[in-house]
């Protein structure tokens, strides 16, 4: 083979071996797209963010009778189902699984699982996630934690307990006080809704009303509370 010759075919060769590895990473980055959305960044009608900050998103989940979900990778959070579920969840290598959970139930999620979901009901299904972020560091109080005030009304079962974060139930009785107390950054879920009166540190009174299923942040507080409606059942993922 003459110069010339042998120059044309490294040439080629060249060219040849830019376009493969062209074609290599297209694929990659096609397979890639499939599977490395975010569904608690809300790049799926199922998932709409109704709040983020530094530390946290709460993400409201709803799935109707039959609807399918493409494949989702997702980021750490904690979820709460707020009505009953049947999911038919099916895993990048194509197996499935049944998962029904009644409502209420709260679960972790780890960062990076990856799987679609199919809503097996005949009824539409909601759920809340709460994405952690982390970074968070709770500042010091001489108050006590609500969720160890004593000589309340109110009764607390721990739900839930992890790296950064608590979640409990707080079932607050018609007309029952609770005494002052303190709150780390947290996500109150108030799962039939509720009609609260609350009294800052500073002596200020508000009234607040709330709808069935609503999810609300609340950053670090100090204050007393009067339930004025009929019984409360709140679900609070509490950052730690």
């Amino acid at each position: 083979m003459d110069m010339r010759m042998k120059s044309y075919f490294l040439m080629y060769l060249g060219v040849f071996s830019l376009i493969l590895l062209y074609a290599c990473e297209a694929e990659k980055h096609s397979v890639g797209s499939e599977v490395a959305g975010y569904a608690t960044l809300g790049v799926s009608k199922y998932y709409l963010v109704e709040f983020e900050n530094d530390f946290l998103k709460i993400v409201r989940v709803t799935y109707e009778p039959g609807e399918k979900s493409g494949m989702q990778r997702y980021d750490h959070f904690i979820g709460l189902h707020l009505t009953d579920i049947d999911n038919l969840i099916t895993m990048p290598d194509g197996s499935e699984r049944s998962d029904k959970r009644d409502a209420h139930y709260v679960w972790e999620s780890k960062a990076g699982e990856t799987y679609a979901i199919k809503n097996m009901r005949d009824q539409s299904t909601e759920s809340i996630f709460v994405q952690l972020k982390g970074d968070y560091e709770p500042s010091a109080s001489f108050v006590v934690n609500g969720f160890d005030s004593e000589g309340t009304q109110m009764m607390r079962t721990l739900l839930l307990e992890g790296a950064g974060f608590r979640v409990y139930k707080s079932v607050f009785p018609e007309g029952a006080t609770e005494p002052e107390h303190s709150h780390n950054a947290k996500v109150s879920v108030f799962v039939n809704g509720g009609h609260v009166r609350v009294r800052n540190s500073t002596g200020k009174e508000v009234e607040v009303k709330r709808v069935p299923g609503e999810a609300v942040y609340g950053d670090e507080v100090v204050h007393m509370a009067k339930n004025m409606g009929p019984t409360m059942v709140v679900v609070i993922f509490e950052l730690m």
